[in-house]
């Protein structure tokens, strides 16, 4: 290791463990200090890997007519199996927002992965090879790569920010849009019920390889607090994988998971990442299915609160459906 990538691993070591502890500088220094090598591997990438600068969207489409959304991420987004209904990832919820003879869904994102696990298992490379001009893919790490103490997942925060900036680069070598995702939240609140993040550092990482390449950012752990902060600390439960003691045969002795999503949650996350495209206006939004103007928060939940998100949009009759599915299929 060189003198100077000693110095810099060391001040990164040193200034993580303040940062996550509660001292130090704090995230804007961090995101400053490391996303600089984080920038400067990005520019190698770019030369070996496109030859020029990143191309122009402007003009291109899938082949077929049909535009492929690749998701790529970890348990939060991912697809679930039967023995672990109801929990839901809010990925399951997307191919339902657009018309899928225009739109096809393909889900990469797999339980426990790590930007690091994600690309050593050759995930990533097997999601890009299929990758066409016109076709998006959508990026959300941090939850496995901020958690030091699971070796088997954790990945350095240098390391998570050169990551992201090869998936870009990978991703617009092959004439498709990359869309960075800030991680969703947990559940947390203190004894006073206040809400608290336990994200450290990853998030402001994300958004700054976003600001720096260039790319497309949905903030869903932003939007995701707002809901959660919104909802307070028992209304939230239901958004999460919380099941009482006989309440379903997949888990007898019920369940205390506050990172993983419902049926209910996972169709709230979703259609937040829903909410994101429109707001960017990418292309891909007018394809979006409408919907019904009277799509807001779960019924249950407005009918609590006074000042209702005008942002939150989810038909409840449609999550209660599917609701009853996932829970028979895990019978």
């Amino acid at each position: 290791m060189s003198a100077i990538a000693t110095v810099f691993h060391a001040d990164v070591i040193e200034q993580a463990g303040a940062t996550r502890a509660g001292r130090g500088p704090g995230c804007s220094y961090m995101t400053r200090l490391l996303y600089r090598l984080a920038a400067l591997t990005a520019g190698f990438l770019v030369v070996l890997v496109a030859g020029s600068a990143p191309p122009s969207f402007a003009d291109t489409g899938s082949k077929d007519g049909q535009i492929t959304v690749f998701l790529a991420g970890d348990s939060t987004m991912a697809e679930k199996l039967p023995e672990k209904r109801p929990e839901t990832g809010w990925g399951e919820f997307l191919q339902s927002k657009f018309d899928p003879g225009k739109v096809r869904i393909e889900n990469h994102a797999q339980n426990g992965r790590s930007t690091r696990t994600f690309i050593g298992e050759g995930r990533w490379q097997a999601l890009v090879d299929q990758v066409k001009p016109g076709d998006y893919v959508f990026i959300q790490f941090g939850h496995n790569d901020e958690s030091p103490e699971k070796v088997d997942r954790y990945t350095p925060p240098a390391q998570f920010s050169a990551n992201l900036a090869r998936f870009v680069t990978d991703v617009r070598a092959k004439s498709g849009t990359p869309v960075l995702m800030t991680p969703v939240m947990r559940r947390r609140f203190d004894d006073e019920g206040q809400f608290y993040d336990v994200h450290g550092i990853y998030p402001d990482l994300t958004r700054a390889v976003a600001a720096d390449l260039d790319v497309a950012l949905i903030d869903m752990h932003r939007k995701s607090e707002a809901l959660l902060r919104r909802l307070g600390p028992e209304q939230t439960k239901a958004l999460f994988l919380i099941l009482a003691p006989g309440e379903n045969p997949n888990y007898p002795d019920g369940v205390d998971d506050n990172t993983h999503f419902s049926p209910l949650g996972a169709g709230l996350m979703a259609d937040l990442a829903v909410d994101g495209i429109r707001e960017l206006n990418l292309d891909l939004a007018g394809l979006l299915l409408e919907r019904p103007a009277s799509s807001r928060l779960d019924a249950t939940f407005s009918e609590r609160s006074s000042q209702p998100d005008s942002h939150i949009s989810v038909a409840a009759g449609d999550l209660l459906s599917r609701n009853r599915q996932f829970v028979a299929r895990s019978h």
